[in-house]
């Protein structure tokens, strides 16, 4: 890790340069004191940057306040002096039940509260923790007579998931993120997404016989669509010596590629109802989203009707409900002077602190 430090800071060295201001998301928990030493994402790159930190708690999973006390509890004290204050999201029912806590937070810690964001139902965010997939998707009403059911294989080691959001968008089109072996062979199209291992998960789709539902799917020409990883999972062949470092590895076999883990990247393949595809975001774009649709819909016999909305609008639609429920939830004045002037001097410490 120690030799990634300087890539990372020089990232975000570039993006201060850039922008006016710049927000570093967490990955995880910044208690997870067993990965410290190492960390890259979060209070090791406060500490390494000089950020101030803000902790936020969802209290829709509970134990909110042991989270929040917890979290800064287990720091050491030069971690705990960059923490400000606490953000409280998904909230629901009654603020005034909750300040008497939020008020012992205060005097325990030191540290305010900024803001108690409420639940917002819909409100449905580009996710980079694939723990957000478990909860269900708003689905917008049929344009047509037929709906369109897309079942993304929920890999080991899925990555860049939010490929799929731009389908969700669309009218009439159900995305369901799964390990069900039925799901996959019921599904009018099947996506296989991208993946941080591609070897080993594709020991993961043999051991859970996933393998054998897309193999079927793809004698039977049900539409089926591997992104990057996926793409690479559904070929004959995958040598890797850089990744995994284990050599020729067998694919699924219902593409007829072969990947080689070097620089260059393939840009994809088609066979009948299997696609492959190298590049990540491409629902992104409306007009290929609706092609790519409207095919699978007419290849299973659908009357399905694509939207008018861009996608670019939705997304942008969700943020500023984001940006609104911060403005009118949270201390925006005090967030500014954390941007402005960094941490506070003279934050308490609380022990016991992170052990040695």
């Amino acid at each position: 890790m120690p030799r990634l430090r300087p890539v990372v800071l020089d990232a975000l060295g570039s993006l201060r340069r850039r922008f006016d201001v710049v927000v570093c998301e967490g990955a995880g928990s910044p208690a997870e004191i067993n990965l410290r030493d190492g960390d890259l994402v979060n209070l090791g790159l406060a500490r390494a940057a000089g950020l101030p930190v803000v902790v936020v708690g969802d209290i829709d999973r509970g134990g909110v306040f042991a989270s929040l006390f917890g979290t800064l509890a287990l720091l050491d004290a030069a971690d705990q002096a960059l923490v400000a204050g606490f953000l409280v999201n998904k909230f629901r029912g009654d603020e005034a039940i909750l300040r008497p806590g939020l008020e012992q937070l205060r005097r325990l810690t030191g540290r305010p509260v900024l803001g108690v964001l409420p639940w917002r139902p819909g409100l449905w965010l580009d996710a980079e923790d694939s723990l957000a997939l478990a909860g269900p998707r708003d689905e917008l009403p049929q344009l047509g007579a037929d709906r369109v059911v897309v079942a993304v294989v929920r890999l080991r080691w899925l990555s860049n998931f939010t490929d799929v959001d731009a389908l969700a968008a669309e009218p009439g089109v159900v995305v369901r993120f799964t390990e069900s072996a039925a799901d996959v062979l019921s599904a009018d199209l099947v996506v296989v997404p991208g993946t941080k291992a591609t070897v080993s998960d594709l020991a993961w789709l043999r051991a859970s016989g996933l393998d054998q539902a897309l193999v079927a799917r793809a004698r039977r020409g049900l539409p089926t669509l591997g992104i990057c990883g996926g793409y690479q999972l559904l070929g004959e062949r995958i040598v890797d010596r850089v990744e995994s470092d284990a050599g020729e590895v067998a694919g699924l076999g219902v593409l007829p590629v072969e990947t080689v883990f070097a620089g260059e990247g393939d840009p994809g393949c088609r066979i009948g109802a299997v696609v492959g595809i190298g590049w990540h975001g491409v629902f992104d774009g409306d007009q290929f989203r609706r092609a790519f649709l409207g095919w699978v819909a007419a290849a299973r016999g659908l009357d399905w009707v694509p939207g008018q909305r861009p996608f670019a609008a939705v997304r942008q639609q969700r943020l500023d409900t984001l940006g609104d429920l911060v403005a009118a939830h949270a201390d925006t004045a005090a967030l500014d002077r954390l941007i402005e002037r960094g941490a506070p001097a003279g934050l308490p410490f609380v022990p016991p602190g992170r052990p040695a």
